[in-house]
């Protein structure tokens, strides 16, 4: 019989409070069945626990937990001891979702099983894996349980993956209170008024409108011989768990603003600030990691963990290193559990497994449930089936249509690829306009993605690989300015998805069709889901998103039209 193995991130801090980002795996040696983050099936954005995203796991594969033969459970914020014991609030969370079962595997370290994501999704024989997040598991022993960065703890890990084997080779910021690249990133991130070290995202888009050197004789890193040392590490804690920065850059002789208020405008400060940390990050990151390829002679960089949704990072990185770097579809917590699935497999046969898998990993619905969904609602749409979803679909697109596109199986991780997206044309410099006023309700400054043919990018983007996560940025040639002003970042580069026949039929095809009507083998895709919301997973999930979607026209789910009736 065939083992299945159930895979589970659980974030949970150890006074029982749940972070974010619960997902859960389901595998078997080779492939990945199936794989959820709890925010689809919760509805609640970066839900951290896993109950329904488990239910719906196994009632969608038709299995209870006597069909499983392990469980492989990660966490972040646990003691690494050589006696593998979770802390009490997480132990009586896994006894209450998982009563009765005995085989847990225990993932002690976080940064392996981010490390395991990446590398069981490549088909490389030796590379250098990087992972780098706000936090992972405590080195050792804990030693404050009130607040988790004052202990040891992981935030900068190097492997090298070798013979099918994977082994630690250095770490970086260790000591208590010590701040690695994710947790300095965020900490500016909060500075710049971001509701918390999540949007960091929004701290690379707002970071090309500021000039770095406004506070270039401020360095946030320096390497030693032990490695990089942040220098912020003896600045003092605020309330909210983030360094006092202004203290800090007053000691190197620079006063600045205080803290931006969420509900205020931003300055010019803050585009220099976030112009800074972002170079920070870049420069230190690029240095350490040449350092340690030119030791290992490796000729490819996987990077994973929080800091490698830094797309702008990642660019830089394979630009100056001149290697392939692989960025896996998923990255931070939200893709976990696949980590910890593989970690399961590699400590019991010493061998990393490596899965047959893609970015669509989500549950699958039937045509009758999808119609079943359509049907309790039909008296507000017209519905038509239609023979050519893709070639309308492109036609509505050519005609500066927003249509959402709901297709098979949603992706796992927090990219939209082509399943659950929202779809516009590029061409048209307004279209970031409507998106942003009507349906997405995003600050002015963040920019939207375009999806390429593979075999027309060389057109458009100065890449160095194929994009196929919308994992990296690239910069434009002067064909894309013409063609694609939706989709260009201020600073001259678009963070974009390659995609091909095999990767995404449905969506190739579109978008094929699309560049017959129009010249341009290019589409603005951002992900199904309003502001606040996480990404779309179900059929119902789509109409409810579509109904309230003040600037969307029209919504394909599989080769079903809806739209809305007039008045």
């Amino acid at each position: 019989m065939q083992e299945i193995i159930l895979a589970v991130n659980i974030p949970m801090l150890a006074d029982g409070t749940v972070t974010y980002d619960g997902n859960v795996v389901l595998a078997t040696r080779d492939n990945i069945i199936t794989a959820i983050a709890e925010e689809r099936v919760s509805k609640k954005k970066y839900d951290g626990h896993v109950s329904c995203a488990v239910k719906e796991v196994l009632e969608k594969n038709k299995l209870t937990l006597n069909d499983i033969t392990a469980i492989s459970v990660v966490s972040f914020g646990q003691p690494m001891t050589s006696s593998g014991e979770l802390d009490d609030k997480l132990k009586q969370e896994i006894d209450a979702l998982f009563p009765g079962f005995e085989n847990l595997h225990i993932v002690q370290s976080h940064h392996a099983a981010h490390a395991l994501s990446a590398i069981s999704q490549t088909d490389c024989q030796r590379a250098l894996v990087v992972v780098a997040d706000h936090t992972g598991n405590i080195i050792g022993e804990r030693t404050d349980p009130a607040v988790l960065e004052n202990n040891a703890a992981e935030q900068i890990s190097y492997y090298l993956y070798e013979h099918g084997d994977m082994r630690l080779v250095a770490q970086d910021n260790t000591q208590p209170c010590d701040q690695g690249y994710g947790r300095f990133y965020g900490d500016v991130t909060c500075y710049l008024g971001f509701n918390s070290y999540r949007e960091s995202g929004k701290t690379m888009g707002l970071a090309s409108f500021g000039d770095p050197t406004v506070f270039e004789h401020c360095s946030a890193f320096s390497e030693k011989s032990c490695g990089v040392v942040s220098a912020l590490k003896d600045e003092s804690y605020s309330d909210d768990c983030t360094k006092d920065i202004q203290g800090w850059f007053r000691k190197q002789g620079v006063e600045i603003p205080d803290r931006r208020l969420s509900s205020e405008v931003i300055r010019p400060f803050d585009m220099h600030l976030a112009a800074w940390a972002q170079d920070q990050l870049e420069k230190s990151i690029i240095h350490r990691v040449k350092g340690l390829i030119d030791k290992y002679q490796v000729n490819t960089l996987c990077v994973t963990g929080g800091v490698a949704m830094n797309s702008v990072m990642n660019h830089k990185l394979e630009k100056a290193l001149g290697i392939t770097v692989y960025v896996p579809p998923s990255p931070g917590d939200a893709g976990l559990a696949l980590g910890a699935a593989a970690h399961y497999f590699w400590q019991r046969d010493r061998l990393v497994p490596k899965f047959h898998s893609s970015p669509y990993l989500g549950p699958i619905y039937s045509h009758d449930e999808i119609m079943g969904s359509i049907l309790t609602c039909e008296k507000e749409f017209s519905i038509q089936q239609i023979n050519d979803p893709e070639k309308q679909a492109a036609r509505m697109i050519a005609n500066g249509k927003v249509i959402g596109w709901f297709q098979d199986r949603s992706e796992y991780g927090p990219r939209a690829l082509g399943n659950r997206s929202i779809l516009a044309s590029p061409s048209n410099s307004w279209t970031k306009e409507i998106l942003n006023s009507q349906i997405k309700l995003r600050e002015w400054f963040r920019p939207y993605a375009p999806v390429v043919l593979e075999e027309a990018a060389d057109t458009y983007f100065e890449m160095l690989s194929p994009v196929p996560y919308m994992m990296k940025v690239a910069p434009v040639k002067p064909q894309a300015r013409m063609d694609m002003p939706a989709c260009i970042h201020v600073d001259g580069t678009a963070r974009l998805q390659t995609v091909s026949a095999d990767s995404n039929t449905k969506f190739y095809n579109l978008i094929k069709e699309l560049g017959k009507l129009t010249g341009v083998p290019i589409v603005l895709n951002t992900s199904f889901n309003l502001a606040g919301m996480p990404i779309v997973e179900s059929p119902m999930d789509a109409i409810n998103c579509f109904k309230k979607a003040i600037g969307m026209d029209a919504l394909f789910i599989g080769d079903v039209l809806l739209e809305k009736k007039a008045g």
